[in-house]
C-alpha cells in the first residue's frame, strides 16, 4: 500500500493568498500588483513675463488764457480845495466798470449838481450807478461823472463862488487826476432844480470847457434871461452848446422854465425842451433819470462820430 504525503496547512495558505492578490490586480488596471514607493516633488511655479505696452504719449494740456475779471463800477469820494474857497469842495465820482487809470483811451466828464436842501448823494439815491451801468452797456462808451456838494446851498447865487469852484477848481483838479478827455466836446454839465440853475451859469460862464448843459427842472435865477444877451455874445463860433431842458406839467416852476425856453428861442440857442407829466420831487427825478443820461451819452457819440 502507497503512503500518501500529509497536506501542509501554511503552504496551502501562501499559495492562496498569492492567488487572490494576482486576480485582485488583473481587475483593477490603474493599481500595480508591484509598487514602488516615489517621493513627492512639489510642482515648479513657471515665471511668464508679461511685456509691457508703451505708455501713449499724453498731450500737455497748455491752460487757456483767463480773462481778467472786469472790476465793477464804483463810487469814489474826493476832496480839493484853493485858497478863494472858504471850505474843501467834496465831491464824489463814478468810476465805470473796468475803469484803467492808463486807458488806452480817456473818458467823457459829466458834472452833475445836487438840488437845494440836498448833497451829492442825491444823485446815487437817484439810482445814477445803475442807470449808468445799464447805459455804458449798451453803448461800449464808458464815462465818469463827479457830483460836487455846495457847502452854502442857501446863500444868494450871486454872492456864492459855486459856480468858480465847478468850472475852475473841480474841472481842473479832475482832469489832474483822472484820464478824462481834454476836449470840451467831452465835457457836459446838469442839474437838478437848484443844480440846474447852476448847471446854467457854468456852462455859459465857461463855454471854452463844456458844450452840453442839461437843466432839469430849472427854476432859473432871476438875472439869467437878463444875463442870457451877455452870455450869447460870449459863446464864439465852435463853442456852440446842446442843450437839454425837462419840468413836471404840475412843477412850481413850470412857468419860469417856460420863459427861460422863449429866450433860448430869442436867441437862437438850439436846445430840446420836454414837458413832462409829474411834480417838484425825486419820483419825477428819478423816473427820467435814464433819459437824462442816454441824451449826454448820445451827445458824445455823435460828437465822437463826427470828428
Amino acid at each position: 500500500m502507497v503512503k500518501t504525503s500529509q497536506f501542509q496547512p501554511r503552504l496551502f495558505q501562501a499559495g492562496l493568498a498569492a492567488f487572490f492578490l494576482f486576480v485582485l490586480s488583473a481587475c483593477q488596471p490603474g493599481i500595480s500588483a508591484t509598487t514602488e514607493a516615489t517621493a513627492f516633488v512639489p510642482p515648479t511655479a513657471a515665471i511668464v513675463e508679461i511685456p509691457t505696452e508703451t505708455p501713449a504719449i499724453t498731450p500737455t494740456l497748455v491752460p487757456s488764457a483767463t480773462p481778467t475779471p472786469i472790476s465793477p463800477s464804483r463810487m469814489e469820494a474826493g476832496q480839493t480845495e484853493a485858497d478863494w474857497l472858504p471850505y474843501p469842495l467834496n465831491y464824489q465820482v463814478y468810476l465805470p466798470a473796468g475803469y484803467q487809470p492808463d486807458p488806452l483811451d480817456c473818458y467823457p466828464l459829466l458834472i452833475l449838481l445836487h438840488g437845494q436842501g440836498y448833497d451829492e448823494t442825491q444823485w446815487t439815491d437817484l439810482g445814477i450807478q445803475g442807470v449808468t451801468d445799464a447805459q455804458i452797456q449798451k453803448t461800449g462808451k464808458p464815462f465818469l461823472i463827479a457830483m460836487p456838494r455846495e457847502v452854502y446851498h442857501l446863500q444868494e447865487m450871486n454872492d456864492s463862488l459855486y459856480n468858480r469852484a465847478v468850472g475852475e477848481l473841480l474841472t481842473s483838479h479832475l482832469l489832474e487826476n483822472y484820464p478824462i478827455c481834454a476836449d470840451r466836446s467831452q465835457h457836459a454839465v446838469g442839474g437838478i432844480s437848484r443844480g440846474a440853475a447852476w448847471a446854467v451859469h457854468v456852462a455859459f460862464e465857461y463855454p471854452q470847457t463844456f458844450s452840453a448843459i442839461g437843466a432839469h427842472s430849472l427854476p432859473p435865477h432871476r438875472n439869467d434871461i437878463y444875463k442870457m444877451q451877455y452870455w450869447v455874445k460870449e459863446i464864439h463860433k465852435g463853442q456852440e452848446m446842446a442843450i437839454y431842458m425837462d419840468i413836471g406839467a404840475y412843477d412850481r416852476y413850470v412857468e419860469p422854465a417856460k420863459i427861460f425856453q422863449n429866450a433860448l428861442v430869442k436867441y437862437h440857442l438850439l436846445h430840446e425842451f420836454h414837458l413832462n407829466d409829474g411834480m417838484h420831487e425825486d419820483v419825477y427825478w428819478q423816473k427820467h433819470l435814464p433819459e437824462y443820461i442816454a441824451w449826454y451819452a448820445a451827445h458824445w457819440q455823435e460828437k465822437i462820430s463826427s470828428d
